[in-house]
Protein backbone atom coordinates (compact mmCIF):
# COMPACT_ATOMS: atom_id res chain seq x y z
CA UNK A 1 0.00 0.00 0.00
CA UNK A 2 1.44 3.40 -0.68
CA UNK A 3 1.87 6.50 1.61
CA UNK A 4 -1.51 8.23 -0.22
CA UNK A 5 -3.11 5.36 -0.06
CA UNK A 6 -2.18 4.89 3.93
CA UNK A 7 -2.98 8.59 4.54
CA UNK A 8 -6.48 8.29 2.51
CA UNK A 9 -7.46 5.58 4.64
CA UNK A 10 -6.70 7.16 7.80
CA UNK A 11 -8.61 10.37 6.87
CA UNK A 12 -11.75 8.29 5.95
CA UNK A 13 -11.23 6.80 9.22
CA UNK A 14 -10.31 9.88 11.55
CA UNK A 15 -13.88 11.35 9.84
CA UNK A 16 -15.99 8.63 10.26
CA UNK A 17 -14.55 8.41 14.23
CA UNK A 18 -14.88 12.57 14.66
CA UNK A 19 -18.52 11.89 13.23
CA UNK A 20 -19.33 9.69 15.49
CA UNK A 21 -17.90 11.99 18.48
CA UNK A 22 -20.08 14.59 17.35
CA UNK A 23 -23.06 12.53 17.98
CA UNK A 24 -22.07 11.60 21.02
CA UNK A 25 -21.31 15.01 22.35
CA UNK A 26 -24.65 16.94 20.52
CA UNK A 27 -26.69 14.12 23.05
CA UNK A 28 -24.08 15.14 25.83
CA UNK A 29 -25.15 18.76 25.56
CA UNK A 30 -28.76 18.42 25.47
CA UNK A 31 -28.94 16.20 28.35
CA UNK A 32 -29.97 13.29 26.61
CA UNK A 33 -27.16 10.49 28.50
CA UNK A 34 -29.79 7.55 27.35
CA UNK A 35 -28.69 8.22 23.99
CA UNK A 36 -25.26 8.97 24.64
CA UNK A 37 -24.84 5.77 26.41
CA UNK A 38 -26.60 3.48 23.65
CA UNK A 39 -24.42 5.67 20.69
CA UNK A 40 -21.45 4.55 22.68
CA UNK A 41 -22.50 0.99 23.14
CA UNK A 42 -22.96 0.78 19.74
CA UNK A 43 -19.30 2.15 19.16
CA UNK A 44 -17.86 -0.52 21.75
CA UNK A 45 -19.76 -3.53 19.96
CA UNK A 46 -18.48 -1.99 16.11
CA UNK A 47 -14.86 -1.48 17.69
CA UNK A 48 -14.60 -5.06 18.79
CA UNK A 49 -16.06 -6.40 15.61
CA UNK A 50 -13.28 -4.34 14.24
CA UNK A 51 -10.62 -5.93 16.38
CA UNK A 52 -11.93 -9.51 15.30
CA UNK A 53 -11.27 -8.19 11.68
CA UNK A 54 -8.12 -7.41 12.19
CA UNK A 55 -7.01 -10.37 14.12
CA UNK A 56 -8.21 -12.46 11.25
CA UNK A 57 -5.17 -11.81 9.77
CA UNK A 58 -6.39 -10.81 6.37
CA UNK A 59 -4.89 -7.26 5.72
CA UNK A 60 -6.39 -6.52 2.27
CA UNK A 61 -9.90 -7.66 3.81
CA UNK A 62 -9.69 -5.19 6.49
CA UNK A 63 -7.93 -2.41 4.30
CA UNK A 64 -11.26 -2.79 1.82
CA UNK A 65 -13.94 -2.94 4.72
CA UNK A 66 -12.79 -0.45 7.29
CA UNK A 67 -12.83 2.43 4.81
CA UNK A 68 -15.56 0.89 2.91
CA UNK A 69 -18.69 2.98 3.98
CA UNK A 70 -16.51 6.22 3.51
CA UNK A 71 -15.33 5.09 -0.47
CA UNK A 72 -19.07 3.77 -1.26
CA UNK A 73 -21.79 7.01 -0.36
CA UNK A 74 -25.06 4.89 -1.03
CA UNK A 75 -23.66 1.75 1.24
CA UNK A 76 -24.03 1.74 4.64
CA UNK A 77 -22.57 -1.91 5.46
CA UNK A 78 -21.73 -3.50 9.48
CA UNK A 79 -19.46 -6.29 9.86
CA UNK A 80 -19.90 -9.81 12.24
CA UNK A 81 -17.16 -11.80 12.52
CA UNK A 82 -18.57 -15.33 13.80
CA UNK A 83 -14.79 -16.70 14.74
CA UNK A 84 -11.99 -14.75 16.20
CA UNK A 85 -9.51 -17.82 16.40
CA UNK A 86 -8.76 -17.54 12.45
CA UNK A 87 -5.76 -16.65 10.78
CA UNK A 88 -7.05 -16.75 6.99
CA UNK A 89 -4.11 -15.01 5.46
CA UNK A 90 -3.42 -17.59 2.70
CA UNK A 91 -7.05 -16.76 1.25
CA UNK A 92 -7.00 -13.23 2.27
CA UNK A 93 -6.40 -11.62 -1.40
CA UNK A 94 -9.29 -14.08 -2.94
CA UNK A 95 -11.48 -13.80 -0.41
CA UNK A 96 -11.40 -9.80 -0.97
CA UNK A 97 -11.30 -9.81 -4.44
CA UNK A 98 -14.80 -12.13 -4.11
CA UNK A 99 -16.52 -9.79 -2.18
CA UNK A 100 -15.45 -6.77 -4.25
CA UNK A 101 -16.95 -8.40 -7.27
CA UNK A 102 -19.70 -8.99 -5.15
CA UNK A 103 -20.40 -4.87 -4.55
CA UNK A 104 -19.55 -4.88 -8.48
CA UNK A 105 -22.64 -6.82 -8.56
CA UNK A 106 -24.81 -4.71 -6.37
CA UNK A 107 -23.72 -1.41 -7.45
CA UNK A 108 -25.26 -2.24 -11.07
CA UNK A 109 -28.63 -2.98 -9.82
CA UNK A 110 -28.84 -0.31 -6.93
CA UNK A 111 -30.21 3.29 -7.76
CA UNK A 112 -27.14 5.68 -7.29
CA UNK A 113 -30.17 8.19 -5.05
CA UNK A 114 -30.67 5.53 -2.62
CA UNK A 115 -29.05 4.81 0.50
CA UNK A 116 -28.55 1.02 0.98
CA UNK A 117 -27.89 -0.67 5.02
CA UNK A 118 -26.88 -4.28 5.09
CA UNK A 119 -24.61 -6.14 6.68
CA UNK A 120 -20.97 -8.44 6.05
CA UNK A 121 -20.70 -12.14 8.24
CA UNK A 122 -17.99 -13.55 8.13
CA UNK A 123 -18.03 -17.12 9.28
CA UNK A 124 -15.90 -20.65 9.34
CA UNK A 125 -18.06 -23.86 8.11
CA UNK A 126 -16.28 -26.37 10.49
CA UNK A 127 -18.24 -29.37 8.52
CA UNK A 128 -17.56 -28.08 4.91
CA UNK A 129 -13.93 -26.66 5.54
CA UNK A 130 -15.28 -23.10 4.28
CA UNK A 131 -15.02 -19.69 5.21
CA UNK A 132 -18.43 -18.24 3.65
CA UNK A 133 -18.46 -14.28 3.96
CA UNK A 134 -22.35 -13.46 3.63
CA UNK A 135 -23.60 -10.03 2.29
CA UNK A 136 -27.34 -9.02 2.35
CA UNK A 137 -28.19 -5.49 1.71
CA UNK A 138 -31.79 -4.09 1.96
CA UNK A 139 -33.57 -1.86 -0.31
CA UNK A 140 -34.54 -1.88 -3.31
CA UNK A 141 -33.23 -2.86 -6.57
CA UNK A 142 -33.24 -3.03 -10.15
CA UNK A 143 -33.84 -6.41 -12.33
CA UNK A 144 -31.10 -8.95 -11.58
CA UNK A 145 -30.62 -9.65 -14.79
CA UNK A 146 -27.41 -7.13 -15.38
CA UNK A 147 -25.56 -9.18 -12.34
CA UNK A 148 -25.08 -12.39 -13.70
CA UNK A 149 -22.18 -14.03 -12.09
CA UNK A 150 -19.76 -15.69 -14.56
CA UNK A 151 -19.84 -19.58 -14.71
CA UNK A 152 -15.70 -19.49 -13.39
CA UNK A 153 -17.25 -18.11 -10.21
CA UNK A 154 -18.67 -21.02 -8.94
CA UNK A 155 -18.26 -19.92 -5.11
CA UNK A 156 -20.58 -16.79 -5.17
CA UNK A 157 -24.25 -16.87 -5.42
CA UNK A 158 -26.45 -13.77 -5.59
CA UNK A 159 -30.12 -14.18 -4.24
CA UNK A 160 -33.31 -11.88 -3.98
CA UNK A 161 -36.02 -11.29 -2.15
CA UNK A 162 -39.28 -8.74 -2.36
CA UNK A 163 -36.26 -5.96 -0.60
CA UNK A 164 -32.85 -7.75 -0.10
CA UNK A 165 -30.03 -9.14 -1.86
CA UNK A 166 -27.54 -11.86 -0.48
CA UNK A 167 -24.41 -11.90 -2.34
CA UNK A 168 -22.70 -15.25 -0.53
CA UNK A 169 -19.20 -16.02 -0.81
CA UNK A 170 -17.62 -19.06 0.28
CA UNK A 171 -13.94 -20.60 -0.37
CA UNK A 172 -12.58 -23.56 0.88
CA UNK A 173 -10.24 -23.49 3.60
CA UNK A 174 -8.69 -25.44 6.26
CA UNK A 175 -7.96 -24.52 9.30
CA UNK A 176 -4.55 -25.00 10.77
CA UNK A 177 -4.21 -28.17 13.02
CA UNK A 178 -7.36 -29.29 11.54
CA UNK A 179 -7.63 -32.64 9.47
Amino acid sequence: MEEKEVMDLLRYYRHDIMNDLQIVHAYTSMGKLEKVEEKLATYMAHFDEERKLMNLNAPNLALWLIPFNSIHPNFRFTYAIRDEKLDISDIDEKLTTDCQYCITCLEEITHDQELYEGELVLEYLKQRKQIQVVLTLHGSFSDLISAKIPAEMKNITLQKSENYITCTVTNQWNRKGEE
